[in-house]
């Protein structure tokens, strides 16, 4: 690849994510959203991910523990009735 078909693809790369980069300015304007809502809209996405992420950790680990619970008693149970 020569040095002129390099700068030419740079040139048409650098063009397309500008244009890219502009019309999602203008879609976001237009939309009457503004760069710090758009982060703060993503940002609670994130969190809210975390949220469940953690909820779902947190019901199984009760899950676990009340099986294991269950479990014991009913050993328990048998070991005192066959007294």
């Amino acid at each position: 690849m020569t040095t002129t078909e390099r700068e030419t693809l740079q040139q048409v790369w650098y063009a397309q994510n500008y244009f890219d980069y502009q019309t999602s300015l203008a879609v976001g304007f237009w939309a009457g959203v503004s760069i710090k809502e758009r982060w703060g809209m993503m940002r609670k996405g994130f969190a809210q991910s975390r949220i469940e992420v953690e909820e779902a950790r947190r019901e199984s680990v009760q899950t676990a523990v009340g099986s294991d619970t269950r479990g014991w008693l009913a050993s328990w149970h048998r070991q005192v009735s066959r007294r």
